[in-house]
């Protein structure tokens, strides 16, 4: 699967084609965080194409891409949510079917990467932006069947076919959103819903953490956590701590399980 259409996907100019373990979301690479920044190059895919020929595909975020994961299992709600999408993102070629009816729609950020955007996690959906990671081509671990595209597939257009979308159209997206999909009574507090406008710059390690975890069940949290701090770039390090650490007091681990596991790295920042 990554050989060949990993090499493929690099050709066609998607800077951060990336591969996934056989039938699984997670990547097949550790520091595949570094991707979010960095371009792999045409000769990196053709060593991990070597490397990792059966795996799937997936796209690190980052690189001034959008992803928009429209996360309901209620057709409904699908219909609700692709609404919103058309009226304030509007249409796009690549949107890609893991287990229907949930869709990922993509676009790319009108004038290039966004330094005051972050990933963010709402009730329902979600935004990559600058962290995290999708997956492209290859198995879906829920159907067994592969993933599909829409329209078209990133294996026909590159990244400047997408429609270009505005800090201001994601928001006003994330407004009506979570006006139509508030999230459950008990989680309330710790978002911004209350706000006349939603924000999209913080929390963005945070969330992309805590939904790695919850997408790499056979993999102990701390062990994803520490693999954030320790490929963070130079001078993001401490922050990315910081969301490590939150990500961790949210899987239920308590402050000394904690403080035990991410010390040293803090120390070493």
């Amino acid at each position: 699967m990554y050989s060949p259409l990993g090499i493929k996907l690099v050709e066609r100019g998607w800077p951060a084609a990336i591969p996934l373990i056989q039938g699984e979301k997670r990547p097949a690479i550790s520091g595949w965080q570094t991707y979010n920044t960095e371009t792999v190059s045409l000769e990196k895919a053709e060593c991990w194409a070597r490397q990792f020929p059966n795996c799937g595909v997936g796209h690190a975020a980052g690189h001034g891409l959008v992803a928009v994961d429209l996360d309901t299992d209620r057709e409904d709600q699908a219909a609700t949510t692709k609404s919103i999408a058309d009226k304030h993102l509007g249409p796009t070629p690549m949107i890609r079917v893991g287990r229907h009816p949930r869709v990922m729609r993509y676009y790319r950020l009108q004038g290039g990467v966004n330094s005051d955007l972050a990933t963010s996690s709402f009730h329902l959906f979600a935004i990559y932006i600058a962290t995290g990671q999708t997956a492209w081509l290859g198995i879906h671990p829920s159907t067994g069947k592969p993933y599909e595209w829409i329209d078209a597939s990133p294996l026909d257009m590159g990244p400047s076919e997408l429609p270009t979308v505005t800090k201001e159209m994601l928001s006003d997206f994330v407004f009506e959103m979570q006006a139509a999909f508030p999230p459950p009574e008990s989680s309330r507090q710790r978002t911004n819903i209350e706000t006349d406008k939603p924000s999209l710059t913080g929390g963005g390690i945070t969330s992309s953490i805590m939904r790695e975890i919850a997408l790499s069940p056979y993999t102990p949290p701390i062990e994803i956590a520490l693999s954030w701090i320790t490929t963070a770039p130079t001078g993001t390090r401490h922050y990315t701590m910081v969301g490590a650490v939150t990500a961790l007091m949210h899987t239920g681990l308590n402050d000394q399980q904690i403080f035990s596991a991410v010390v040293d790295e803090h120390v070493n920042c």
